[in-house]
């Protein structure tokens, strides 16, 4: 994985990244973070969509919901940039 190419959109589709934010704990996503610091800003952006998120949704387990929400805000995310 590649975080230096990442947009604030790839940061909110990465499963693990969800996850991170969801449950977070020391390891990956601190890590490639502080070795990419130029990606802080972009994370932080997703962290917070994510948490808001979380807290309106309900996080979902249902694979097909994720991906639909996710759908959504990429979708939403195009239209406002």
């Amino acid at each position: 994985m590649d975080i230096l190419k990442y947009s604030v959109i790839d940061f909110l589709l990465d499963e693990s990244f969800q996850q991170w934010v969801i449950n977070p704990q020391e390891g990956h996503w601190n890590s490639l973070l502080e070795q990419q610091p130029t990606k802080n800003d972009m994370a932080e952006e997703a962290r917070v969509i994510v948490s808001h998120l979380k807290m309106q949704f309900n996080y979902t387990e249902d694979l097909e919901e994720q991906q639909k929400l996710w759908i959504r805000i990429s979708n939403t995310l195009d239209t406002a940039h």
